[in-house]
C-alpha cells in the first residue's frame, strides 16, 4: 500500500539553482499529499539530492532548501508537519554518474522513505 514511499518520486523538479517547484512538480506533490492523507499514521523523510555542479557546500544548502520547500507544500496541503522530516544530502549520494547531462538530471531528485 505504501510503495509510493520507497524511493525516488519521479517528476519533482525545481527551477535551476532554486528551491522553487515547477508547475508539474506541484501536480506530483498533490498526489503525494493525497496519499499521505489516506495513511494518517505514516511519517516520511523527504530526502533532497543535487548534482555535483557548484560547490559541495552550496549544493548541501540548496538541497536543504529544496527538502523544506517540499515539506512546506505538503503542510500547506494539510499534512501535519511532525509527519515530515526534511533531509539534505547535497551531492553526496549520486545515483548515477554526474559526467552527463542525463546523469546530473537523475541525481537531482527527491526521495521519500517511511520512518
Amino acid at each position: 500500500s505504501c510503495a509510493i514511499f520507497g524511493g525516488v518520486i519521479e517528476g519533482i523538479i525545481f527551477e535551476t539553482n532554486s528551491d522553487r517547484l515547477t508547475a508539474d512538480s506541484l501536480d506530483v506533490l498533490k498526489g503525494v499529499a493525497d496519499t499521505l492523507a489516506q495513511f494518517p499514521d505514516l511519517r516520511v523523510t523527504i530526502e533532497a539530492h543535487t548534482d555535483n555542479l557548484g560547490t559541495a557546500e552550496s549544493n548541501l544548502s540548496l538541497s536543504k532548501r529544496r527538502a523544506i520547500s517540499v515539506a512546506r507544500y505538503l503542510v500547506d496541503a494539510g499534512i501535519s508537519g511532525p509527519r515530515l522530516k526534511p533531509q539534505a544530502f547535497g551531492e553526496s549520494m549520486p545515483r548515477t554518474s554526474n559526467a552527463t547531462k542525463e546523469g546530473r538530471a537523475a541525481n537531482r531528485r527527491v526521495e521519500f522513505s517511511v520512518i
